[in-house]
């Protein structure tokens, strides 16, 4: 799953935050919640072949600085346990990104609808296949 969050620091200092981990907990419509490892960061780039946009890899999932004269927002993939697909329904994502200075984890939650016609466009055959969902 591809998730782009955005980190701001809204504080009143000139002290620089770490973002050390990032995970995403997905509640399916029925069954247990799984947690997404934050494997990788990108970028959409136009795809000549196609017309279309596809994802190219930028960096690992390392740490990122977070201060009140720059932000962060890494256009970030999670990868689900092997073996796990979406299935229609309605889904809970909850974002956890552990932070270094406080030690209090930043957590952001939000839900979608999957519906049969999304599970079965996701299905088809080819490569870098996605959907986009607005979330607020």
């Amino acid at each position: 799953m591809y998730l782009q969050p955005a980190f701001v620091s809204t504080g009143r200092n000139e002290r620089i935050e770490v973002i050390r981990d990032m995970a995403l907990e997905v509640t399916p419509p029925v069954g247990d919640m799984e947690s997404f490892e934050w494997d990788q960061q990108l970028r959409l780039v136009s795809d000549p072949d196609t017309g279309g946009l596809r994802y190219e890899y930028v960096a690992d999932a390392v740490p990122l600085l977070v201060s009140p004269r720059e932000a962060s927002a890494p256009l970030s993939l999670f990868d689900a346990p092997d073996g796990w697909f979406f299935q229609p329904g309605e889904y809970t994502f909850s974002l956890l990104a552990d932070r270094v200075v406080t030690g209090q984890p930043l957590t952001g939650e939000f839900s979608l609808t999957i519906t049969a016609e999304n599970v079965a466009f996701l299905d088809q055959p080819g490569p870098e296949r996605f959907l986009t969902f607005p979330i607020d």
